[in-house]
């Protein structure tokens, strides 16, 4: 029974590592050819130079056709993958290789891509690439999670499975939560520089002519016009923070429902984590002890760190390490 389990798993390997060797580099080249935008792809096969034959109505038809076909090779990595890691599921008594095929190798593929996008924009500001990388940390975080239940439950020792559970659940759930500190600290200045390039693009390629007794052309933005009033800075920054607590509740209740040992543990170390931020936000904007973010960034990761290194039986030695 196992070698034919091994036997299919090689096969499926070979046949499904094959068709991504092929379909791989012919997805790269179609975006490339598009800068990394497959949403114009149909006015790119529309702009190539058609035989006398094809034009007319009919060019229309083929274009939809051939943008059809160019879509299917640019998603067909991700279909690839997808097919790979449902039949490794299926053959394998662990599920964890093919969800890591399908989350992992799919993560891997977006924040390619994101990268290739934001690259080819000279690196400037584009909500595309932000949701596509946060589309991929999240595809990683829930790999995560299934691995920790994989590794920490049944199939791990009786000795190491609740402090393996508990690090690896507190790690992901923290290490989320650190993602909108990470935002509040480096907030910056309220700028919105994507609608100052959407204005900018929209003047400097603007061609219609106003129709008025005196002709005038369109003024430029005004930056003093695009930055987040008060309110808005405080409301934006009071969400931010109210995000990160959602993070700690759903990983109390998640570890109280799910863990074996120590129920309570994952809500204590929310409350400490809370208690932790609010003294290291007093000390570096009351106070002003740690005028360097970087720095304060810096404590607030080294100190969930030590929160939750020690592992269930030994939690309370991070108490008499601040003490």
């Amino acid at each position: 029974m196992e070698e034919e389990e091994h036997r299919g798993v090689v096969l499926v390997c070979s046949v499904c590592g094959f068709l991504f060797a092929v379909l791989g580099p012919l997805s790269f080249w179609i975006l490339w050819a598009v800068n990394w935008r497959p949403w114009r792809l149909y006015s790119w096969i529309y702009a190539r130079k058609w035989p006398a034959y094809a034009q007319g109505p009919q060019l229309s038809t083929l274009c939809s056709f051939l943008t059809l076909f160019a879509w299917l090779v640019v998603i067909s990595p991700i279909a690839v993958l997808l097919v790979w890691g449902s039949i490794l599921i299926a053959l394998m008594e662990r599920n964890i290789t093919g969800l890591a095929v399908i989350m992992v190798g799919v993560a891997l593929l977006l924040s390619f891509y994101s990268i290739m996008l934001w690259w080819r924009t000279q690196w400037q500001s584009s909500k595309a690439v932000a949701y596509l990388l946060l589309l991929a940390v999240g595809l990683l975080c829930a790999y995560e999670f299934c691995a920790v239940y994989v590794t920490a439950g049944a199939s791990a020792t009786e000795i190491n499975s609740p402090s393996g559970f508990f690090f690896g659940l507190s790690a992901i759930s923290l290490a989320i939560n650190m993602l909108f500190i990470c935002k509040i600290l480096f907030n910056g200045s309220g700028f919105d520089v994507d609608e100052y390039v959407r204005r900018s693009y929209k003047f400097a390629y603007s061609d219609c002519v106003e129709v008025a007794p005196v002709s005038c052309s369109p003024d430029p933005p005004d930056p003093s016009e695009l930055y987040m009033t008060k309110s808005s800075r405080v409301l934006h920054l009071g969400l931010l923070y109210l995000c990160s607590l959602v993070v700690l509740v759903v990983y109390s209740i998640l570890y109280g429902v799910t863990s074996k040992e120590a129920r309570w543990l994952g809500a204590l170390t929310s409350v400490a984590v809370v208690i932790l931020d609010w003294n290291l936000g007093l000390c570096s904007f009351r106070f002003e002890l740690l005028k360097s973010r970087t720095l304060a960034l810096f404590v607030a990761g080294t100190s969930r760190v030590f929160l939750i290194c020690f592992g269930v039986h030994y939690w309370f030695v991070f108490i008499f390490v601040l003490l």
